[in-house]
């Protein structure tokens, strides 16, 4: 599966800005998914920089070892990653040294995703790497602001600090937008002014609805990375079951979890719900704060015979039952 190219452009002027922007639209035409981390950029995997900027010399100077760093330069030279290219900078040359290098980048996860692979055959499941609901995600835990672009749909802003969205995509446009592969969107980091800008007179949306739909379609019963199939958890409140995202394995699981703690392992017994479906599940509750993390799981007793939840009524007298409340 193709990675998001980290880009961090620092001390440019106003031309090479254009000429970085330009390239970079460039790629996604190849199929290339980059993230431009505006005055982020120990965050990205290159820096494109001024050497003769304050700004540059400050971000060259504090770079890490291993990020590449593509430096625009009278008397352009080369080190251990770090490439000189001549100033004024070329677009042609610029568009060919970015792909060349996401290259090398795809070859470099390639290799981690082996290894992470074969880590987590150990404890049965593959890892969950690369997808949309890692991104939405990664902008809720790490607080970013994001525009989210591709061809086909309407652009989505992900506001990570405050759990929200802004687009005019319909639902039935966000309910495709997030099957896409990461390759067919562009995404942006913003400033909380410029989110403010673009979601003027746009409709606000929580991001845990998204997060949640995103788990549930993007997860493919792939365990999120660093998740274990052995780590006892449970529900610490209701998931907000939608018309769109409702699955009637997912009502299951819920009541269980209510319950007692378990791992997936034994849930998936306990249930008789198919792992890869209780993967999914606990993506999504985890993505939207649902999972509670135990030391150790309770006693687990034979499966559990399958009810009729019809004569229950509705998810909310579920819900009251068991003493839970939704949070989202």
């Amino acid at each position: 599966m193709s990675h998001v190219f980290n880009i961090a452009p620092v001390g440019l002027d106003a031309q090479d800005r254009v000429a970085v922007n330009t390239a970079t639209k460039l790629l996604s035409y190849d199929g290339i998914a980059y993230q431009l981390f505006d005055g982020e950029p120990a965050k990205a995997h290159l820096l494109i920089l001024d050497e003769e900027s304050a700004e540059g010399k400050q971000a060259l100077k504090h770079s890490r070892p291993g990020q590449v760093k593509l430096v625009l330069s009278n008397k352009p030279a080369s080190a251990k990653n770090t490439i000189g290219i001549p100033r004024p900078m070329d677009l042609g040359v610029l568009k060919s040294v970015l792909k060349k290098l996401y290259g090398m980048l795809q070859g470099q996860v390639a290799a981690q995703q082996a290894a992470d692979a074969t880590k987590q055959s150990k404890q049965g499941a593959p890892a969950l790497t690369a997808s949309l609901f890692n991104i939405l995600l990664d902008a809720k835990t790490d607080k970013q602001i994001l525009h989210i672009q591709s061809r086909q749909f309407p652009d989505i802003f992900i506001d990570g600090r405050n759990h929200c969205l802004a687009t005019t995509a319909s639902e039935t446009e966000i309910n495709q937008l997030v099957k896409l592969a990461p390759t067919d969107f562009t995404i942006t980091r913003m400033n909380p002014d410029s989110f403010a800008v673009h979601s003027n007179n746009m409709s606000i949306q929580s991001l845990y609805n998204l997060l949640w739909l995103a788990g549930i379609k993007c997860s493919d019963g792939k365990l999120l990375a660093g998740h274990k199939l052995d780590a006892p958890f449970r529900l610490r409140a209701w998931p907000n079951f939608t018309r769109n995202t409702f699955i009637a394995e997912h009502l299951k699981l819920a009541a269980v979890l209510a319950k007692q703690t378990l791992n997936l392992q034994q849930l998936a017994e306990m249930t008789q719900v198919a792992l890869g479906e209780v993967i999914n599940f606990y993506n999504a509750a985890y993505a939207v704060d649902l999972i509670e993390f135990r030391q150790v799981a309770d006693v687990v007793n034979a499966p559990a015979q399958p009810r009729n939840l019809a004569k229950q009524g509705l998810l909310a007298k579920i819900a009251q039952r068991l003493n839970l409340k939704s949070i989202f």
